[in-house]
């Protein structure tokens, strides 16, 4: 009788180390580009959030003033007025766990370290999109956290909205500027990536407007460029991060670079 030997099938260490070894590189290099993508979809959707709601509320405070479709004869943008006032307004429309009235120096100290906000970059904890040292700014303004933890920061420019930055039509009508931290507090703390800055306007011929900073029609300053797919950098130069707000409207909500 001849026996039957069973050909063993199994694989040997050397080839499950090796496998092991393929699955644990090809991991290292998508796995980080896979959470990059969420997040920067995570931090578009709290942008589109926050920018639907403040462009509800701002349209529902002068409607409630008898000034539909007119931020000017609100009277909230006068030059006595403050930011104050504003967010006054704003808040009834959001579900506020903050808030801190005007700071003339936002930038001498961190939040949540007290009432103060720094809604440019460094102060300590802003840095530019690109994740370099950022140049300090001292704007000031109202702000206040969202149950949502999101960062709103409003600076009421206080001239009727006649604030003329620009030969384009819209930038002879900004009221005030606005800036979203669509995380608050947590990180990264990048202008660009989680923090993004909007002009309010009253829009030619009419109308309530939210205009990116750095759109291409933005005229009060360098509108942003694309030497390549991961630059988002003014004109001038600058990769403070703000322009990127622009590109981010302009290419459909999207974070691409």
């Amino acid at each position: 009788m001849k026996r039957v030997f069973k050909a063993n099938n199994g694989f040997t260490l050397a080839e499950v180390l090796i496998t092991l070894g393929i699955i644990g590189v090809v991991a290292a290099m998508t796995i980080p580009t896979l959470m990059n993508k969420t997040q920067n979809q995570e931090y578009m959707s709290g942008l589109k959030k926050l920018y639907s709601v403040t462009l509800q509320s701002l349209n529902q405070m002068s409607a409630d003033r008898g000034c539909v479709g007119d931020l000017s004869c609100t009277g909230l943008f006068t030059t006595d007025p403050k930011s104050t006032l504003v967010a006054d307004e704003l808040i009834k429309h959001f579900n506020v766990t903050k808030y801190c009235g005007d700071n003339p120096n936002s930038y001498a100290t961190t939040y949540p370290g007290g009432c103060t906000f720094c809604s440019g970059v460094n102060c300590g904890w802003y840095k530019n999109w690109d994740g370099s040292s950022a140049s300090p700014e001292t704007w000031g303004g109202a702000f206040f956290t969202t149950l949502d933890g999101a960062i709103i920061n409003i600076y009421n420019y206080e001239s009727d909205c006649k604030t003329d930055k620009g030969d384009n039509a819209y930038d002879k009508t900004i009221c005030a500027f606005i800036v979203f931290d669509v995380n608050g507090a947590k990180k990264p703390n990048t202008m660009g990536r989680d923090s993004f800055w909007f002009y309010v306007t009253n829009k030619p011929g009419g109308g309530i407007g939210l205009q990116p900073y750095g759109a291409k029609d933005d005229t009060s300053d360098w509108w942003w460029q694309q030497p390549n797919p991961n630059y988002c950098t003014s004109a001038g130069g600058s990769k403070d991060g703000l322009y990127c707000t622009g590109r981010v409207i302009e290419e459909g909500w999207k974070m691409n670079y």
